[in-house]
């Protein structure tokens, strides 16, 4: 996987979850940190094994969104 912009969420979360793999952190208290479930945070943690800190960011970014306009309706509206 080449560059990946991340926010400063995604990094803080990468920044916790390394916490908790390296044992200076327990998955109860990462999910405080990052204002999620310890189930969540137990996902999150198989996502980043699995595919790194690129594998936390949303699987929607850069893609259009499945409740957009087609270009001839919106280009109508646009008009008025």
């Amino acid at each position: 996987m080449g560059w990946v912009r991340m926010s400063e969420r995604d990094v803080r979360r990468i920044e916790v979850l390394t916490e908790v793999l390296s044992g200076r952190r327990t998955v109860a208290s990462a999910a405080v940190v990052l204002a999620i479930t310890v189930r969540q945070v137990n996902r999150l943690l198989i996502r980043f094994r699995e595919d790194g800190g690129g594998g936390l960011i949303h699987k929607g970014r850069g893609k259009s969104s499945n409740h957009r306009l087609c270009d001839g309706i919106r280009g109508y509206a646009l008009l008025f």
